[in-house]
């Protein structure tokens, strides 16, 4: 099976990798830019490193590995520190950045958020690392495409489960109402419709499961 994403051609992958989709690009030139050193993490293993996005807010990402460099984009909710152990099962034959998405780490959105922003943020971390590969979990894989649509630079690019509808397969009868929130100042109230709207009918919590 095969889709198309602002004009590129996206293939599936086996049923071995079902919930991934795989896209490959072309290469170009970067421009330099050099990450600045974090104090170190608690856990040796990972190295942390900083770098600033073209509108001055500051991104952090945790690296691991010395191999082909690949950049890893976290979900919505994620943050860096939850896929440590994924970075470390890759960390053989790759360098594995880990990128705490703005609003994170470092604890500022900056003004005018949007998907292009956090886009220009992983092309900052692409370009300091010369990462021309890059995995996208959730909406970071939408993020991951949008950055193959603008950037030519990607040679590979991986995707599981991302925030992408196809022919109608995610309901978005919720994001009136969830924009409606946003524009009142209700962010909680917008992040519980986006939550409930986005959980699959199906879903349920155990007894206990947060005791």
């Amino acid at each position: 099976m095969s889709l198309h994403y602002q004009g590129m051609n996206i293939k599936r992958l086996s049923v071995a990798n079902r919930g991934c989709i795989t896209f490959s690009g072309r290469t170009r030139k970067s421009r330099n830019l050099q990450p600045h050193d974090l104090p170190p993490l608690n856990n040796e293993e990972f190295r942390q490193r900083l770098v600033f996005s073209d509108d001055g807010t500051a991104i952090s990402y945790r690296t691991i590995g010395a191999g082909m460099p690949l950049v890893i984009i976290p979900g919505s909710l994620g943050m860096a520190i939850d896929y440590e152990e994924f970075a470390r099962q890759l960390s053989g034959p790759f360098t594995v950045h880990v990128v705490d998405r703005r609003g994170r780490e470092s604890g500022i959105q900056g003004d005018n958020y949007s998907v292009e922003k956090e886009s220009e943020d992983i092309q900052a971390v692409c370009t300091a690392t010369n990462a021309t590969c890059l995995f996208g979990h959730s909406y970071g894989g939408f993020v991951a495409l949008e950055i193959a649509f603008r950037d030519s630079r990607f040679t590979k690019i991986a995707l599981c489960e991302p925030g992408l509808s196809v022919d109608g397969s995610i309901n978005v009868d919720w994001a009136p109402q969830c924009q409606a929130e946003l524009d009142q100042g209700k962010y909680s109230d917008a992040l519980v419709t986006f939550i409930h709207g986005l959980t699959p009918p199906h879903a349920f919590f155990l007894d206990g499961y947060f005791e």
